[in-house]
């Protein structure tokens, strides 16, 4: 059964990522740490999970995780762009925080509603 209000991101390699790049690495088994949102107070439990190695990717490679698995990526240490394509997929129910992002700009979307928007499509609902 998915996790109620979580979301799954595919990043997919559209040129070859390097570690030096800054590919993207995950914090493992920093999902069953629970919902933190944003809150800096859960980074010291963060920091007790082992850091995944940095990955080598392929144009067409791909990584795929559920927003609850604490990830990033390194500064890009080269002079070579890091060219990426991110498809990030939330439940319908899925309320907006209210936390900033870029992908925003513009859209007016009430805090604790879902993301009823054009930008926000509804790709699949079970009850049709």
């Amino acid at each position: 059964m998915p996790v109620k209000g979580n979301s799954l991101a595919f990043w997919i390699a559209l040129d070859e990522v390097t570690p030096e790049m800054g590919s993207v690495q995950f914090y493992e088994g920093s999902h069953k740490l629970g919902q933190m949102g944003w809150d800096p107070t859960g980074f010291p439990r963060v920091k007790a999970c082992p850091l995944s190695a940095p990955l080598t990717l392929q144009p067409g490679d791909a990584t795929a995780h559920l927003a609850m698995i604490v990830h990033g990526a390194p500064e890009n240490r080269t002079e070579k762009p890091r060219w990426g394509y991110i498809c990030n997929y939330f439940p319908g129910h899925a309320p907006y925080t209210g936390a900033p992002n870029h992908n925003l700009v513009g859209a007016v979307i009430e805090q604790g509603r879902p993301l009823d928007h054009p930008a926000f499509p509804v790709v699949y609902d079970p009850e049709g």
